[in-house]
């Protein structure tokens, strides 16, 4: 709950007192008047970037291992500062 510390309780009541009560008198006019999320400007798109199709990782393979190689295969891993499945895809391709 500390994070609704600054919600302002009454924010959708503020905006009906301050916006100007006046009937649209057409479609495009009550379009143009709209206000809310399809009024906003699209933010920018946040996180990793796209990747290209020829990059994009869609296959998987199913591969079990006992208990002492995925141990041993992690502790390789992290000799090389690297996680488990990247350490295995650098072994395979290099």
């Amino acid at each position: 709950m500390a994070g609704l510390k600054n919600i302002k309780t009454n924010s959708f009541k503020k905006v009906e007192q301050e916006r100007e009560h006046t009937a649209s008198t057409s479609v495009a006019e009550f379009i143009n008047h709209a206000e809310g999320e399809t009024s906003k400007i699209a933010q920018k798109r946040r996180g990793a970037p796209l990747k290209s199709e020829a990059n994009k990782r869609t296959q998987k393979v199913l591969v079990y291992f006992t208990e002492r190689e995925i141990l041993k295969i992690q502790e390789m891993a992290e000799e090389k500062n690297m996680k488990t499945t990247e350490f295995i895809r650098f072994k395979i391709f290099n």
